[in-house]
């Protein structure tokens, strides 16, 4: 490859790696919200989440691509209320509110569109794409383009229509980056469909087909502009297909999101598919959760109130999750092995140096069990997601004791209400004077990247796996942070 520019070749098959490869955990909590939204009719939970949830999308999708700005707070306010430009104050954004507020309508009704696809059972097609393309755009009259001197200018956007001139842009280190030529997206487009297509019949995994469909169709780059948007929106289709979540990159993701696109474009497709995996978790975990908050919004009606009580214990019944309580007590055990082999190893090189051996582990109990309430919900909130403490609850603190006292707590919940699924987070917290009360407690600060997740549809025994190299991680994480104070 030429060092001063990334060379185009046309699109590639997946590997067979990827091909065989699953995601036992996602098709679990995939099911999980498949039978909480069955059970929450009553509530129309689908349509609030998902209504929230396609706001977000097409609020985030613009923010990434740069389209415009839009401040945190307001963000959350347009996700919950809609669009209007009245909500977006003037400081809140770095562009006109009326014409953020089109381009976030035209998204919306993009977002639309796929849904409408998907619920009409439509094939993905070329035309469905460029119509997806003409929506986005529709508020867009023009795009930037760099001449053949380097001067960048507007020109008119093609909406809905195939790019006619090269659009190769120069990074920031003088790399040229090669797209599709014009002359070649035609017969790419149709091979991008038919591979799809194939690998949709052969049931390949949801998270490798959308980072697949996604990536390539950026290789190709069809359009003069809105490539990326329709990309997301294409992985979105390949998803609610297969009655997961649609795919929302927020902005705190587009470092790691460019970085997997670039680990693809060197022919590893499995950094974007695992970003994919990390988004649909979240977003499961928050649409687990969302039943208790509109409940609460809605908790005035009181027979509403009453016959989600009904359909609650008729769910308990129907569906007895002892083997997911007898997982959550494994883990927890599992967690005790693991922190006590930590708390040995720290005792010894305490005591080689003369120093008090002052390291615990403890672990809930029919006492303790009500421990660190406050601290478990503080870590579940940062990862948006509403820890049950009713089954599945359970705890254990590694606690090193020396000038200041520095406590490790992994905390296992519920996740949402009854839901038949577990979480488990790591948080850690420094005690300045080595007192209980509180009163010098540090806030609690999260320690995972990403909560693990278990359901009651996976094999126990790979659970416990991935959940020990998990711990191991976050353990080292939290003991990393410790050390830097010593």
């Amino acid at each position: 490859m030429n060092r001063s520019s990334y060379q185009w070749h046309p699109i590639t098959e997946l590997d067979d790696a990827l091909l065989e490869r699953r995601a036992p955990s996602l098709e679990g909590l995939a099911q999980a919200w498949t039978e909480e939204r069955e059970s929450m009719q009553q509530l129309q939970v689908e349509r609030v989440f998902l209504e929230r949830w396609k706001n977000r999308l097409a609020v985030e999708t613009g923010v990434l691509e740069g389209l415009y700005s839009i401040d945190r707070g307001v963000t959350e306010t347009l996700i919950e209320r809609g669009f209007d430009a009245a909500l977006i104050p003037n400081d809140a954004t770095d562009r006109d509110p009326t014409v953020v507020v089109n381009l976030l309508q035209d998204q919306r009704s993009a977002v639309d569109l796929v849904f409408d696809v998907v619920l009409q059972r439509r094939d993905l097609s070329l035309s469905f794409i460029k119509e997806v393309h003409a929506l986005l755009t529709r508020s867009q009259p023009t795009t930037t383009a760099v001449d053949q001197f380097g001067c960048t200018r507007e020109v008119e956007l093609r909406r809905g229509d195939w790019k006619k001139l090269p659009n190769n842009p120069t990074r920031a280190d003088g790399i040229v980056h090669e797209y599709c030529p014009p002359e070649q997206v035609q017969p790419e487009m149709e091979r991008l469909i038919a591979l799809q297509q194939r690998y949709f019949e052969r049931s390949v995994s949801p998270d490798v087909l959308a980072a697949w469909v996604h990536h390539r169709f950026i290789q190709i780059h069809p359009f003069q502009d809105g490539n990326g948007r329709v990309a997301r929106l294409l992985a979105t289709l390949v998803f609610i297909r297969a009655a997961w979540l649609p795919l929302v990159v927020r902005r705190d993701d587009r470092v790691r999101y460019l970085d997997a696109l670039q680990e693809a474009d060197n022919g590893d497709l499995l950094p974007l598919v695992k970003l994919f995996d990390t988004v649909q978790r979240v977003g499961f975990m928050q649409a687990l959760s969302i039943a208790v908050q509109v409940a609460q919004e809605q908790d005035d009606e009181l027979e509403l109130v009453l016959a989600v009580i009904r359909d609650r214990l008729a769910a308990r019944e129907e569906v007895p999750n002892s083997g997911l309580e007898r997982l959550a007590v494994d883990l927890r055990d599992d967690a005790q092995n693991l922190m006590t082999t930590v708390r040995d190893e720290l005792r010894l090189m305490l005591d080689v140096r003369g120093m008090p051996k002052r390291v615990f582990v403890d672990v809930d109990n029919a006492e303790t069990a009500k421990w660190y309430r406050v601290e478990r919900i503080d870590l579940a909130q940062e990862f948006d997601y509403f820890a049950d403490f009713s089954r599945y609850s359970h705890w254990v603190r590694l606690k090193i004791d020396l000038d200041s006292r520095f406590d490790v707590l992994l905390s296992i919940t519920g996740v949402g209400r009854n839901t038949g699924a577990l979480a488990a987070v790591v948080g850690a917290w420094e005690v300045s004077s080595g007192g209980d009360d509180g009163s010098d407690r540090r806030p609690v600060q999260v320690v995972s990247q990403e909560p693990f997740t278990a359901t009651s549809r996976e094999d126990s025994h790979d659970v416990r796996e991935r959940f020990a190299g998990w711990l191991r991680t976050d353990l080292a994480r939290a003991l990393a942070s410790w050390q830097r104070g010593l």
